[in-house]
């Protein structure tokens, strides 16, 4: 559902020039573009050739950064190597390479070799990143959160549609020296993120009226000049304890079952009550609050595009389990909204940041310190 970077496009990890990144809270999210490298603590006498300026400092010689040595690393059961493991779970040079090639790309260097330096200084911080993806991950796993190849598809396939007649983010990557599974993880990466807030949202407080003018006079506006939609849902989880088909498709049955009593007539938020497995939402009736379209999981913006105010959605499978959907209303955007969204992106931010704390993190490369953690 960002996020600000909930619905990011994929051409901010291809061309900083085409799309900036939205804001996010630190440490937890991507790196943004142009990012403030530190000067190693002994430098040659600068040269045009070996030199380059990074986010607007003084030029420095990015040839003092040295690559970090990945020659003895330790390898998973799969035969990859690891960069780090996080509470046992491990982390590829893979993921740290593709990461790498992200920022690169994104700070428009010219010649290889600047490249490469750019890569070495900003080491330590790409570690940090890969870590944090992998906290994410786990705390996805936790909350039985998925993303689907589907989901991905049609992500990519959004992301097409909103660039201008003739290109496609396929050529963008190809310009970039970035392949389609880069591409594709990074939405992967994105997607979680967005159904992982979308998971905090019900657990943060709304915004007071005090914060809500507070806002106002520092210049936000009461509408956000989109059209919003309220939802509520029931949720069936798939069981715990047959294997994954198997549970999808009697999560189906379940949910099929149900969709059929509301079409007999029990309300919504009677069968939301009694059959939800949601429990944050199950004693409201199922309500979720308001969203802006865009802003939906892929399986909810399609069925809901489709849908007139007190209409009720079939059957929807999610990587969580099966949804039965009812719009309740549809408004222009407001200021509420965007400031529960806020305090969502920060509670999860709050989450991943205990996490890190409590987790045993083992590195397995040596980065120079560029301010990192």
């Amino acid at each position: 559902m960002k996020k600000t970077m909930l619905f990011a496009s994929v051409l901010t990890v291809l061309a900083a020039s085409v799309v900036q990144p939205a804001p996010a809270p630190p440490r937890a999210t991507p790196v943004r573009p142009r990012l403030s490298v530190p000067a190693p603590r002994r430098l040659a006498p600068a040269s045009p050739e070996t030199t380059s300026v990074i986010g607007g400092l003084p030029r420095i010689q990015l040839g003092e950064f040295p690559n970090p040595d990945t020659s003895r690393l330790p390898r998973d059961s799969n035969g990859q190597p690891l960069v780090a493991r996080v509470n046992g779970q491990g982390v590829t040079l893979a993921a740290f390479q593709r990461k790498e090639t992200t920022f690169a790309a994104q700070q428009g260097m010219i010649t290889p070799n600047e490249r490469r330096g750019l890569r070495a200084a900003l080491a330590a911080r790409v570690l940090d990143e890969v870590i944090d993806d992998e906290l994410l991950r786990q705390f996805a796993r936790s909350q039985a959160i998925r993303v689907t190849e589907d989901a991905i598809t049609e992500r990519l396939r959004a992301e097409n549609e909103r660039l201008p007649p003739g290109r496609k983010i396929q050529d963008e990557a190809s310009r970039l020296g970035r392949t389609m599974t880069d591409i594709r993880e990074q939405l992967r990466d994105t997607i979680l993120r967005e159904l992982c807030e979308d998971r905090m949202l019900f657990l943060v407080k709304p915004a007071s009226e005090l914060e809500v003018q507070q806002r106002l006079q520092s210049g936000m506006s009461v509408t956000t000049g989109t059209e919003e939609v309220r939802l509520s849902r029931i949720l069936i989880r798939p069981p715990l304890d047959v294997p994954t088909t198997a549970a999808a498709d009697e999560a189906a049955r379940r949910a099929e079952a149900v969709l059929a009593e509301i079409r007999a007539g029990l309300p919504f938020d009677e069968a939301a009550r009694h059959y939800s497995d949601d429990p944050l939402t199950s004693s409201t009736g199922g309500d979720l609050g308001y969203f802006v379209p865009g802003m939906l999981q892929p399986e909810y913006q399609a069925a809901v595009a489709k849908m007139q105010v007190g209409e009720i959605s079939g059957v929807i499978r999610t990587p969580v389990g099966c949804h039965i959907l009812t719009l309740t209303d549809r408004r222009e955007g407001d200021i509420r909204t965007r400031l529960r969204r806020e305090r969502a992106r920060a509670a999860l931010a709050e989450e991943l940041a205990a996490m890190r704390r409590r987790a045993k993190i083992e590195r397995y490369i040596e980065v120079m310190e560029t301010g990192g953690k």
